[in-house]
């Protein structure tokens, strides 16, 4: 792929969106009708205009705007050439076209030749990994912003630097340790379910990837703990009282947290800001990680039993894939119905630690630092919205984008590259680095909530999280 050391200036559209009649694309689309204002200038693309000019009349009718009208982009995932003049003719890309690791290398690499920006909703960490290496340099040359796992991902991802920041602000200290615990109620869609069963099926060498939860940086000194591993079974955790299982989503969304933390460590190191200094205009984003930095995510289960069905391993690809040939599994381009979807939703719970004064015990504790988490000033957070792997999954890539357009001239910080590249915004980043504060307020107005709890006096922790885990949510 040619480097064009490309000067982004005015380009035929603002936003591009690619795989735009899958089923999540199909969800972009209507977003975008909705809320992305009359100004903007949006083109769907796609292998198949007549599947696009659907998706265009859907949008419109479904969105009130009989006047929504972009354009349509014929353009394969194997037309290198046709990939590269989309780029060039947009400064955002939105892909929702997967499974990634088939088909998205190309565009991601005319994305980053071009100078473009974009974002996607992929959860296939060995791909994003061979993107860092393939592209960040000449990403972070160009000044393009490539930020994959702007999907579910990005309330794991926004949720521990939103904890780590209030704990900067509260405590004047670094996250050490980030605790994030899931509830969540929704189904698959094909594509995803195709997606999860090519990379079961992968090489040896892929699986070993998928296994290393330090694949996208983030290792501390030392290398890999033994508390760093994926959760494998049903957990009790004494210091906050709750039983917890594996979560699905955690083998991705851990590997996007540790990036972020290591991405803020090295702007922080090449500038010298820190979570106790205030950064001045024009240097890198404030680093609200330790350098020891933990992250762990698991669902949260109701009691041991429920604990020990959610950690029942997954069915093999095999029989995933006879379920689908069977229509007892939906197909690629299929997904949950709106009813389904209006009763989905999620929500994270999020305990951030500073570094250690004492040692963990298992008892009740007291104070900011009750339930077992004693010794070390702590917060509670929580992030929460509706259904996570198409609507809100759908918000919150479009949101990206949107916030690259208005971002394009001048971005609200400098980034790792900032020294080099005189204030230029570029590389393989991760939402909460690309975007952080921005975004989360954004999406916190658009109804995906990021809270913070205060602990009432005399409640620890885990009782505080236990109350709030037991309150009603929709569905």
């Amino acid at each position: 792929m040619r480097t064009l050391h490309a000067h982004r200036g005015r380009r035929k559209h603002d936003i591009v969106l690619y795989g735009a009649s899958g089923f999540t694309g199909r969800l972009v689309a209507r977003y975008l009708a909705k809320n992305g204002g009359s100004g903007l200038r949006i083109a769907l693309a796609g292998r198949n205009t007549d599947r696009l000019r659907l998706v265009r009349d859907e949008a419109a009718a479904a969105s009130g705007s009989g006047s929504w009208d972009p354009p349509l982009v014929a353009c394969s995932s194997d037309d290198h050439e046709g990939l590269l003049a989309l780029a060039a003719s947009t400064s955002v890309v939105i892909s929702t076209a997967g499974p990634f690791s088939q088909c998205g290398t190309p565009l991601v690499g005319a994305c980053a030749a071009s100078a473009t920006d974009y974002v996607d909703i992929n959860g296939e960490t060995p791909w994003v990994r061979s993107l860092i290496d393939r592209f960040d340099g000449m990403a972070a040359e160009n000044g393009a912003r490539i930020v994959p796992n702007c999907g579910y991902t990005v309330p794991s991802d926004l949720a521990a630097h939103h904890a780590a920041q209030l704990l900067a602000e509260r405590h004047g200290l670094p996250a050490s340790r980030v605790r994030s615990l899931v509830q969540f109620n929704g189904r698959l869609s094909g594509g995803t379910l195709l997606t999860g069963i090519l990379l079961d099926e992968a090489s040896a060498s892929v699986q070993a990837a998928r296994r290393d939860p330090f694949l996208l940086g983030g290792s501390p000194v030392g290398g890999a703990r033994p508390e760093d591993a994926d959760q494998t079974a049903a957990e009790y955790d004494a210091s906050l009282g709750v039983w917890t299982a594996p979560f699905w989503m955690a083998a991705i969304s851990s590997r996007i947290v540790r990036r972020s933390s290591a991405l803020f460590r090295e702007a922080a190191s090449s500038t010298g800001t820190g979570a106790r200094s205030s950064a001045a205009k024009g240097a890198a984003p404030r680093c609200y990680y330790a350098d020891d930095f933990h992250f762990r995510e698991s669902a949260l289960a109701k009691d041991e039993s429920v604990a020990r069905n959610l950690a029942m391993p997954t069915p093999p690809p095999e029989t995933r894939q006879r379920l689908i040939e069977r229509g007892k599994l939906p197909t690629p381009g299929q997904g949950p119905s709106a009813e389904v979807r209006e009763r989905s939703w999620f929500r994270n719970f999020v305990v951030c630690e500073a570094a250690h004064v004492g040692e963990r015990s298992g008892g009740s504790g007291g104070g900011s630092g009750g339930g077992g988490w004693t010794g070390a000033p702590l917060v509670l957070t929580s992030v929460r919205g509706g259904d996570p792997g198409y609507e809100e999954t759908s918000k919150m890539v479009a949101e990206a984008a949107l916030l690259l357009t208005r971002w394009r001239d001048a971005p609200p910080d400098t980034p790792r590259h900032a020294l080099r590249m005189g204030g230029r915004v570029g590389g393989v980043l991760t939402p909460a680095f690309a975007f952080g504060e921005g975004l989360r307020t954004v999406l916190h107005e658009r109804g995906i909530e990021f809270i913070e709890h205060v602990l009432p006096e005399g409640s620890t922790v885990g009782d505080e999280l236990r109350r709030l885990a037991a309150e009603r949510v929709k569905g």
